[in-house]
């Protein structure tokens, strides 16, 4: 479920994005910190803080946050790290 929800964020900032008039920033907030406090996991996950599960994707430069909801069909991710362990390089 961790893999699931990690790589699924773009997704989600890009349906709050069309669902509700939010910012990026709102959405990302609902995506990762909200998202874990929803779940009852944001003592482990949800932002990065030291003691804290590091799960996250690494991206290609991009021109702004406001771009990345728009991006889901674009390769912009180049590394996945989970439980803190790189675990996958995507050619981009």
């Amino acid at each position: 479920m961790k893999k699931l929800f990690i790589l699924s964020a773009i997704g989600c900032m890009a349906l709050g994005l069309n669902a509700k008039p939010i910012t990026p920033a709102e959405a990302l907030n609902a995506a990762t910190i909200n998202g874990a406090a929803a779940m009852g996991e944001s003592q482990r996950y949800g932002s990065i803080t030291r003691g804290k599960v590091a799960n996250m994707f690494v991206t290609r430069p991009m021109p702004s946050l406001a771009w990345m909801p728009y991006a889901y069909q674009t390769p912009v991710i180049r590394h996945i790290v989970l439980g803190g362990k790189p675990i996958k390089t995507l050619q981009s």
